[in-house]
């Protein structure tokens, strides 16, 4: 079993990560209108970014180690803090910002798809 201290530990390492891959895209996470077209664009063509990837194009490959990146943060935010974290989620703002902001923006985007919300 991950101790608690161990687990705060990755996270602080993902959230440098995740930094760093905003860094090579470009991305300002500080950006709510950029982060949200790259969660965006993400969820309407992963796929095809998938894809790039796999046949090495640089770009697509650091786009989805972002994604991904972002998905085990939400994994060890649950481990952490436990399946209800999501309502703690504003003070983990205080310690984390690029995670939350793709988080919000990937949560609002999965939203806007969200059949039962028509």
């Amino acid at each position: 079993m991950f101790t608690k201290n161990f687990l705060h530990t990755d996270m602080r390492e993902l959230e440098h990560e995740i930094q760093y891959r905003c860094f090579a895209l470009e991305l300002d996470f500080n950006d709510p209108v950029q982060v949200h077209r790259f969660a965006h664009d993400m969820l309407q063509n992963m796929a095809a970014i998938k894809a790039a990837a796999e046949r090495g194009e640089h770009r697509a490959r650091v786009q989805a180690e972002l994604f991904g990146l972002a998905m085990l943060m939400h994994r060890t935010s649950m481990e952490m803090f436990g399946p209800a974290y999501l309502a703690q989620f504003e003070e983990l703002t205080q310690e984390y910002k690029a995670w939350p902001a793709l988080a919000k923006a990937l949560w609002q985007e999965l939203e806007t798809r969200n059949i039962d919300n028509e």
